[in-house]
């Protein structure tokens, strides 16, 4: 599984009360792609058509304990789209 399928899964199986299953999916996630976050999809094509989207998938993510916040050194090969107001104090 690519990065983005394996965060779906996580969120999938734990919005489905499959919290060991999740918690699996975070572990594996974490271990095979640490400099991928919220951020990081946010500015590389995980798009969403409108904000409210946006916030449940946040909130889906920040419930299985996925990473939020960017470095600014994981965002600098590419255009920074879009900063979350939460991480733009913590960016180095």
């Amino acid at each position: 599984l690519n990065s983005y399928l394996l965060a779906v899964l996580a969120m999938a199986e734990d919005s489905l009360g499959h919290s060991q299953e999740s918690a699996a999916a975070v572990v594996e996630f974490n271990s095979r792609f640490p400099g991928i976050s919220f951020e990081y999809f946010l500015n590389n094509g995980w798009l969403t058509e409108r904000p409210e989207d946006e916030q449940l998938l946040l909130s889906a993510y920040r419930k299985i304990g996925l990473r939020i916040c960017a470095t600014d050194e994981e965002l600098k090969d590419g255009p920074i789209l879009k900063r979350l107001p939460e991480c733009t104090a913590t960016a180095k």
